[in-house]
């Protein structure tokens, strides 16, 4: 009778989808031994280890077709929530290994150098807690290692998110961060540079932060807020959810930053996940809403700071993506100047004093790190963007106000290159054959006028002036010129 049973619970699990199929048979703990490798039958990604309600699992997850990911993924939208390697240089292939003999490991055969490891001594067993956590312990059930400390692009309820961590977007162009008052997006350039664009300053309405207590952190309460603490008291600050104390204490919830540098909450409700919280409201809100030189209104939509280039489907500058290829002559860029475009996020960039518009111009001109200035003739403030410059918003224009960008000049700089040195061919052949033909219009003019020696000398008369042929004409003109 057992093995009856066996025989139609395998038929059962059999009849599953690949995915459901390697979720139904997951182990909810794994010790000292495992190993496994990525399953070629399987499209979406492979449960090795799931939580006791099978919510959250650890898995392979494919990525373009031929990668995968390490990755705690929310089993039910087959979406990550952590990424162990969030650029996949494993391959979905039987030489790529995942194994756990006290540190949890992963491996491609033949490398000899691990693409992934938990650096952890000691570990004896790896579980998936309910509430998404991958851990491992060590003897006495003591956490030496767990997923929460080091979050990707997520965070989930009753995570905690300290100073000493980042939520990088996707695409890797975006940070949030917890600094000394505050939480904060970042803009993230190349050579270590950043702009701050959203900022939450800690209200300190019921608690106030006090020396000596340790820096603030964040976390995501399963009551529908983000709250900002420095002890576990009486949070700092909460940005409260649509759902702020309406849904249940266990409803499974997710903070993530996104490619467009917005931070968005969002709770899962009947197979899907709905849009909880929104940091940043309006979309020319967003540091790059219309890209690279971009100018975002509310009611136009996008266009491009220099009239010259209309907005297309890759935006305005699809190519000035490098940061780091700064401006300091000004024969790599042109000047566009604007009365009615504005930073949205200004007060968050440094500002000097200046006395006019060119003065605050004249500090960027020669800054090689500066891509724009903003002036105000009313404050006296001006604000130099010392990053690259993506999307500005469209204002109303303001005698008094300016703002200058430098618009590099896109591939421009080698093609004036090869003109120059065209040109100087040309200018050198243009003036090798004025020079032959001025030396030939005078050896014409000297035989000429020998031979008009010649013939008075036999009583012959010379001809007038306008009986000379015509290059000999150009040649006494262009000698008289000379």
């Amino acid at each position: 009778m057992n093995q009856l049973l066996a025989l139609l619970f395998l038929l059962f699990l059999s009849t599953l989808p690949p995915d459901h199929r390697v979720s139904a048979a997951a182990p909810t703990e794994i010790t000292r031994g495992f190993s496994a490798v990525p399953d070629p039958s399987i499209p979406g990604f492979q449960t090795l280890l799931a939580d006791p309600n099978s919510e959250f699992c650890l898995a392979f997850l494919r990525v373009g077709g031929s990668h995968l990911e390490l990755a705690v993924v929310h089993s039910p939208s087959a979406e990550p929530v952590w990424v162990a390697n969030p650029k996949p240089t494993a391959r979905w292939s039987s030489h790529t290994t995942l194994s756990f003999d006290g540190d949890l490991v992963l491996s491609a055969a033949g490398t000899g150098v691990p693409l992934w490891s938990s650096k952890v001594d000691g570990g004896e067993r790896v579980r998936v807690l309910h509430g998404g956590n991958l851990q491992i312990l060590g003897n006495g059930s003591v956490v030496l290692w767990q997923s929460f400390d080091f979050p990707t692009d997520t965070l989930l309820g009753n995570q905690n998110f300290t100073s000493n961590m980042t939520l990088r977007s996707p695409n890797g162009l975006y940070a949030m961060r917890v600094e000394h008052d505050y939480l904060g997006l970042f803009a993230e350039f190349q050579q270590g540079r950043r702009q701050l664009y959203w900022k939450r300053t800690a209200m300190q309405a019921k608690a106030q932060i006090v020396a000596g207590l340790g820096p603030i952190y964040a976390r995501v309460d399963r009551n529908g807020f983000l709250g900002l603490y420095q002890t576990e008291a009486t949070p700092l600050d909460v940005l409260a959810f649509s759902t702020y104390y309406k849904l249940p204490v266990n409803s499974t919830r997710r903070l993530r930053i996104e490619s467009d540098g917005n931070i968005r909450a969002h709770y899962w409700n009947s197979g899907e996940w709905v849009l909880d919280f929104s940091a940043i409201q309006e979309p020319c809100g967003l540091p790059s809403e219309c890209g690279p030189y971009g100018l975002c209104s509310p009611d136009a939509g996008c266009a491009c700071l220099d009239d010259r280039v209309k907005y297309g489907p890759n935006g305005c500058a699809p190519d000035s993506d490098d940061d780091d290829d700064y401006s300091c002559e000004e024969d790599e860029f042109r000047v566009v100047e604007r009365t009615d475009v504005d930073l949205k996020y200004k007060k968050l960039v440094a500002s000097a004093t200046a006395a006019s518009a060119a003065e605050c111009w004249e500090g960027c001109v020669k800054n090689c790190s500066c891509w724009a200035a903003l002036y105000s003739n009313s404050t006296e403030a001006c604000y130099r963007v010392e990053f690259p410059v993506r999307t500005v918003v469209a204002s109303t224009p303001e005698a008094g106000k300016m703002a200058f960008f430098k618009v590099r000049r896109r591939g421009e700089k080698v093609r004036v290159g090869v003109a120059g040195v065209l040109g100087l061919v040309a200018a050198a052949a243009a003036l090798s054959a004025a020079v032959g033909l001025v030396g030939y219009g005078v050896w014409r003019w000297r035989r000429q006028r020998k031979s008009n020696g010649l013939l008075s000398e036999e009583g012959l008369e010379p001809g007038p002036y306008r009986d000379l042929n015509e290059k000999s004409e150009m040649g006494v003109e262009l000698c008289n010129r000379k």
